[in-house]
Formats: structure tokens, sequence, C-alpha cells
């Protein structure tokens, strides 16, 4: 496994705890269909993404969707649990979707284009996070202290995020070797 890889991993599993917490302290501020919604894009986003890395990770395309929609479904299941069933629900059937055809991608896309793909969906998936965790905060209305704060309070410090990460990917290296 890769370095870059490895952060891609270790970013998906940071950033769907950290939006765990968030969501789980703020929940009694979070309507259900904010809540719905931020269930349904988590579970699908960490489902495409990690169906697409098993998908090329693996060659038996069986493993790789059963794995990508069970991780998927998780991140779903986890997100919308705070909230209400409803989330819950949402966020598991878009998971096993995200993951369902994130796999497929994956076993199909040709060994030239690995890195992209993951590339490409990588920078979605930060994204969509930052605007998530903007959307709790619009959201919430919160008056929170600290780092979370400042770094969500405006949109040009997401998009500074959003630019750090980009290049941090652009130099770690491939993804994929050989």
């Amino acid at each position: 496994m890769t370095l870059s890889l490895l952060f891609v991993i270790s970013s998906i599993v940071l950033f769907t705890l950290f939006l765990f917490y968030y969501i789980f302290t703020k929940r009694k501020h979070i309507s259900c269909m904010t809540g719905m919604m931020i269930a349904m894009t988590v579970g699908m986003m960490v489902g495409l993404l990690s169906g697409v890395i098993l998908g090329i990770m693996f060659s038996e395309l069986f493993i790789a969707t059963l794995l990508g929609m069970i991780v998927g479904m998780i991140a779903g299941y986890l997100l919308g649990s705070p909230i209400s069933i409803m989330a819950v629900l949402d966020g598991i059937l878009s998971g096993l979707m995200g993951g369902m055809m994130g796999a497929m991608l994956g076993g199909m896309i040709s060994p030239n284009y690995y890195n992209s793909i993951v590339s490409v969906f990588f920078i979605i998936f930060v994204g969509i996070f930052l605007i998530l965790i903007y959307m709790v905060q619009q959201e919430t209305k919160a008056s929170i202290e600290g780092f979370i704060k400042r770094a969500f309070h405006h949109p040009l410090w997401i998009a500074a995020m959003f630019f750090t990460f980009f290049y941090i990917l652009n130099q770690i290296g491939p993804f994929f070797l050989g």
C-alpha cells in the first residue's frame, strides 16, 4: 500500500469520524431533512470512494462490491444514527448504492486511469465534506469556539483547505504502482 493510498484511506476515516462527532454534538439542532441529507451524502461518497479503491485493489468484483457496500452502509448508518431512523435508512441505502457503483467503476476502469479516478473522487469527497460541515454550521447557527469556528465560518477558508488537500494529493505520488 502506497503512502498516498494510506493518506486517502486515513482521510476518509478521519473526515467521517470528525463529521460524526460534530453531528453528534449538534444533533438537537439538526432537522430530520438535514440529517437525511448528511447521512445520504456521506454514505454515498464514502461508498463510492471506497468502492473505487476496493474495485481496483481486488480482481474479484464480487468481493470489492460487497466490501464497498458494507463500508458505505456503515458510514451512512454512523452519520444517520444521531438524527433519526429515517436518516439511518437513507444513509444505509445510499451507502449500499455508492459502494456498488464505486466497485463496478473501479473494476472496469483501465489501469492507466487508476490514479486519476482515485484523485478525482478524493477531491470531490473532500469538497463535499467541507461543504457538509459548513452546512451543519449554518443549520445549527452554532456558536462554535476555537478552530472549527475559524475554519468553517467563511467559505474562503473552506476553499483554502480544499486546495491544500489538492496540493498534498499531487505531492505524495501515485496511489497504485505499475
